[in-house]
């Protein structure tokens, strides 16, 4: 159902300046609810999606505030990629601390 939407009212938008020029992308973005555990009312979110170059689809929830430009919301979701890269990362830096009982370290109570 997306991807029709998607097909129907999606829109070119440049957000970023690169080394080579414009980065664009093809977007649509539209308001959704969610319905959270536990919570009484649901809320609503911004549905974003693009379409990457080999003709798959990124899906992203977010919180952002409505009213912004699609452009913005391309950025956002731009940005994620380098968040989840820092965690990677991390995880895979923490991976080659050794723990401390290792290097001779005691508990302490």
């Amino acid at each position: 159902m997306a991807q029709e939407h998607f097909e129907s009212a999606h829109q070119r938008v440049k957000y970023r300046s690169g080394t080579k020029g414009e980065c664009g992308l093809w977007i649509w973005v539209s308001p959704v609810w969610t319905w959270e555990p536990g919570t009484q009312e649901p809320r609503e979110r911004l549905l974003i999606i693009r379409r990457n170059a080999d003709n798959s689809f990124k899906y992203s929830l977010s919180n952002l505030p409505a009213g912004r430009s699609w452009a913005h919301y391309a950025w956002a979701q731009a940005q994620r990629f380098w968040i989840e890269h820092a965690f990677h990362e991390a995880k895979s830096q923490l991976e080659r601390v050794p723990q401390a009982q290792e290097v001779g370290y005691e508990e302490v109570a």
